[in-house]
């Protein structure tokens, strides 16, 4: 299996993952402590990413931009709207990967996408607040992939400048 993005269920104290076999997208669970992951359903279309609020409801994207609220008993889901990306010129589909990460303290979902028009040559490339209720996006950062230490923080997300550090040559 290829997993494209995992979430804790903190309500269930399960990992979920979203994770690609044989041509189809599927929702699964994964035992933290041996990686034996347990099929719960599979998705009618390839879907990208995966969070879960503190409640332990979860959604995903799929690759056409549509934000989805999932059943993690059978991968069945309702689309909640699009995100606001599918609007822009520069969007193509979702086909690189993405992450989804529910903040507990502020009560928000985020969206971390990336996306590359190749006939326009634009890239998408941000950390976005998803409305879990419209699937409408608004722009949180735009600081470059290459700041690698994320800090989270109660309704503040700071990117911290920590280059990464060469290892010395043998």
């Amino acid at each position: 299996i290829e997993i494209s993005d995992m979430a804790y269920n903190y309500a269930e104290g399960k990992l979920y993952i979203v994770y690609f076999r044989d041509g189809g997208t599927y929702l699964g669970t994964m035992d933290i402590y041996d990686g034996t992951v347990t099929e719960k359903g599979k998705f009618d279309k390839k879907m990208m990413t995966l969070g879960c609020t503190t409640e332990g409801q979860l959604y995903t994207i799929s690759k056409d931009g549509e934000l989805c609220k999932v059943d993690g008993t059978n991968a069945k889901y309702d689309v909640n709207g699009k995100v606001t990306e599918t609007e822009s010129d520069d969007w193509v589909t979702l086909s690189y990967r993405q992450s989804m990460a529910y903040d507990h303290n502020d009560g928000q979902m985020y969206w971390y996408i990336f996306s590359y028009n190749a006939s326009t040559q634009k890239m998408i490339s941000r950390l976005d607040k998803v409305d879990l209720k419209t699937g409408k996006t608004t722009e949180s950062s735009t600081k470059p992939a290459k700041y690698r230490d994320f800090s989270y923080r109660t309704k503040e997300i700071s990117i911290s400048r920590a280059p990464m550090k060469r290892r010395a040559s043998r």
